[in-house]
């Protein structure tokens, strides 16, 4: 079995970097051939993580196109995907096999991301994600200020979940994510 790893950067970002740093070479080490897609290379101040030596496909030094195309070539079996953030980019990936998406954030579910309500106080949002966020987005403080940003950011996000929704699996690590999605 050929399992694609993919995730947003090969750099540690955050938990999902250090989650994917142990979960790959676990894999790895139990007779699966894995490989590992990412978008960018950075923050460039971090450290990579450490997954073996295994293939990479980069869009960050080949391009989303021909990065996509080598990992095409490669046939994943499985597509396991960590918060591909580029919405082109994650429904481009899905159609390589049958896709997991394991959710550590709030994309696709919120608008800005941080599922939090800032005015009057700063207080979680329990919303789902919907037309409605574009009413609260101003007065709740969800976001910034510019009705631009607002838009593009819930295209995106709508873009997100539609193909969160077409994945042959969603899983996530706490009950908090799993009621939310």
């Amino acid at each position: 079995m050929r399992i694609a790893v993919a995730s947003w950067t090969i750099r540690h970002a955050g938990g999902v970097e250090s989650y994917l740093e142990k979960v790959i070479p676990a894999i790895s080490a139990r007779g699966f051939d894995v490989s590992f897609f990412h978008e960018v290379d950075g923050p460039t101040d971090r450290a990579r993580i450490n997954i073996g030596d295994i293939p990479v496909f980069s869009a960050a030094s080949r391009g989303v196109d021909a990065a996509v195309a080598a990992l095409q070539a490669w046939k994943p079996t499985v597509m396991y995907l960590h918060g591909v953030r580029d919405p082109g980019t994650f429904e481009r990936l899905t159609t390589l096999g049958p896709s997991v998406s394991f959710i550590h954030t709030y994309y696709g579910t919120c608008v800005s991301g941080a599922k939090t309500h800032t005015r009057p106080d700063s207080i979680p949002c329990t919303k789902h994600f919907g037309p409605m966020c574009l009413v609260h987005y101003f007065p709740r403080g969800c976001g910034g200020r510019s009705p631009m940003t607002m838009w593009q950011l819930y295209r995106k996000e709508a873009q997100q979940l539609a193909t969160l929704r077409r994945q042959n699996a969603v899983v996530t690590h706490s009950a908090h994510m799993q009621q939310e999605l």
